[in-house]
């Protein structure tokens, strides 16, 4: 982004001009999970949501359980081992204080947002853990590539207090397995 001028009102919170070269967008496809990944965390951190009872999940005993786990990413983080390629991601974390080497396939990914920017929440309906799909079976509709809307169920992004994507998407899973709370890194 080197070289542009961007404009901001900061009372609207909307970009009124840019100057020089544009920001690439998004293309309309649906991007695989790998690709939308590498181009997330580059720019922010980025939050992974996942299965954690799919296989070859690495993750501390406490969440092994869990269909919703979300787990907070960056390069800012200053892990020495962060690495992310067509199998996963990978790294060392700590959970309540304890390292814990952490192995995501993207198998187990379903979900990921980077919480600071607003509508780049990305959905994989097609990975919904086992349980979610047979409680929810029928999608409507699949827009773009990254939202879903279910015919059985309000909207995951529907309501006023929805702070976050993966916020939505975890109360959303908890609705539908009839469960309160969820994990979070």
């Amino acid at each position: 982004m080197s070289g542009q001028l961007i404009e901001v009102d900061f009372k609207t919170r909307k970009v009124k001009s840019v100057v020089g070269k544009q920001p690439p967008t998004l293309p309309k496809q649906k991007l695989g999970k790998f690709e939308a990944f590498s181009g997330m965390v580059v720019a922010a951190r980025t939050t992974v949501v996942l299965d954690a009872t799919r296989p070859d999940v690495l993750l501390p005993e406490h969440l092994k359980a869990f269909v919703l786990v979300r787990i907070d990413w960056s390069h800012r983080f200053g892990l020495t081992d962060f690495e992310y390629d067509d199998r996963g991601v990978r790294g060392t974390l700590t959970f309540g204080g304890d390292p814990c080497f952490v192995n995501i396939p993207w198998d187990a990914v379903y979900g990921m947002e980077q919480p600071e920017i607003k509508g780049s929440g990305r959905e994989w309906p097609e990975s919904f853990p086992a349980v979610l799909r047979k409680l929810n079976p029928k999608p409507q509709e699949v827009q773009d590539g990254r939202k879903v809307v279910v015919k059985s169920s309000p909207r995951v992004d529907e309501g006023p207090s929805a702070k976050s994507f993966c916020s939505r998407l975890g109360r959303k899973v908890a609705e539908i397995l009839g469960i309160r709370g969820s994990t979070r890194r």
